[in-house]
């Protein structure tokens, strides 16, 4: 696809969905259906991770905290606790009581 048609083409695209999807609600036929251009499936940029690439990653993460507790006695830990309590908020952080009426 040209750069300069791709807008115009993906709106075309929607605007057929839309259409074939109140075609469908009224029950009209398909025979006035417009054509729409399937998504490929290679546009999933997931990541996947097997089983065992799962295990090893936790695996590695419960290494890590038992390092944490015999070395530095959780304060790795309590640390990145606190950072997520304080920073990991909808609000942003803050905390405390605010001024507002």
């Amino acid at each position: 696809m040209k750069k300069s048609t791709f807008p115009s083409s993906l709106l075309e695209t929607t605007y057929k969905a839309v259409y074939n999807q109140v075609v469908k609600e009224y029950d009209l036929g398909p025979d006035i259906e417009q054509k729409v251009p399937k998504a490929s499936s290679s546009s999933d940029s997931g990541v996947h991770f097997t089983t065992l690439q799962t295990l090893m990653i936790a695996a590695f993460i419960v290494g890590l905290l038992i390092l944490d507790l015999v070395f530095f006695k959780e304060a790795i830990t309590q640390f990145l606790l606190n950072f997520l309590v304080i920073f990991g908020g909808r609000d942003g952080g803050g905390g405390g009581a605010s001024r507002g009426w």
